[in-house]
């Protein structure tokens, strides 16, 4: 998993990225990112805690929990520590997960498994494609805002199952 989120009410994120240029980005990477989402739904709330704790230690340097760490980043936890520890054990345990493709390029076929996935939503994954695309502009310059395409269905559209696209 490249990365991973937590949000204060519990929520668990997969973001996978892929360059383009890598065979994978084409359409692997969608089958990689539900690798990931079914591997973690196996763990439970003390061990993605202990992941977190490893992490924050080595990266941070600093020494939290999970939902310390949360609260400290996002503010006061819904329900508080013990109900943030439920909710997250309940998305694990459902498998319940926003998982996020990023590339500098989003394939045909990639788009087409998203929209299948999307389609069939009794499966329960929920796949968002965001296409990110960063350049310089001269050397030494100062680094641009990124063109930023997102790909997911959108809320007014879903039961259509067409994609919405900002920028």
């Amino acid at each position: 998993i490249d990365n991973l989120f937590v949000s204060h009410s519990g929520h668990v994120i997969l973001v996978e990225t892929k360059l383009w240029e890598n065979p994978e980005a084409k359409r692997l990477v969608v089958a990689q990112a539900i690798d990931y989402a079914s591997s973690l739904s196996a763990w439970t709330y003390d061990e993605l805690n202990m992941a977190a704790k490893k992490y924050l230690k080595k990266y941070e340097k600093t020494e939290a929990d999970l939902a310390e760490w949360v609260e400290k980043q996002l503010g006061p936890l819904e329900g508080g520590t013990s109900s943030f520890a439920e909710k997250v054990t309940e998305n694990l345990r459902a498998g319940r997960f926003l998982t996020v493709v990023v590339s500098d390029k989003i394939s045909s076929p990639v788009f087409k498994m998203a929209e299948y996935l999307d389609k069939y939503s009794n499966l329960g994954i929920q796949i968002s494609l965001i296409e990110l695309k960063g350049y310089w502009t001269e050397t030494g310059a100062d680094w641009p805002l990124p063109h930023i395409a997102v790909h997911k269905p959108c809320e007014v559209c879903k039961p259509c199952g067409k994609w919405a696209k900002a920028y």
